[in-house]
């Protein structure tokens, strides 16, 4: 089974939260965040919104950049990860292919 994309995210806060030697308090009171929503974020038990992502990658002084691809790094690698396939149209009765 895959571990969900908030339980990974998760994880690098905490990570990153760590490396800092900073509480959940702390975090919460850099971001502007409530303390008991960073503990739900780092439990994956919240989808934070990109705004709420921005404000925390700031209080933990990571670009957002760096920590989207701390989350890659711990993204499955079977090959299918990020590919969204495109369905192909029906032909139409009259034997054209849709556009």
């Amino acid at each position: 089974m895959r571990e969900s994309i908030q339980k990974r995210f998760g994880f690098i806060v905490r990570t990153e939260r760590s490396r800092l030697e900073i509480t959940q308090e702390e975090l919460g009171f850099r971001s502007g965040l409530h303390r008991t929503y960073i503990t739900d974020v780092e439990g994956g038990k919240r989808n934070p919104s990109l705004y709420s992502i921005s404000r925390i990658s700031s209080a933990l002084e990571i670009s957002l950049r760096d920590l989207f691809n701390k989350i890659e790094g711990n993204l499955p690698r079977d090959g299918n990860a990020g590919k969204r396939g495109r369905r192909k149209m029906p032909a139409r009765s009259n034997g054209r292919p849709r556009k």
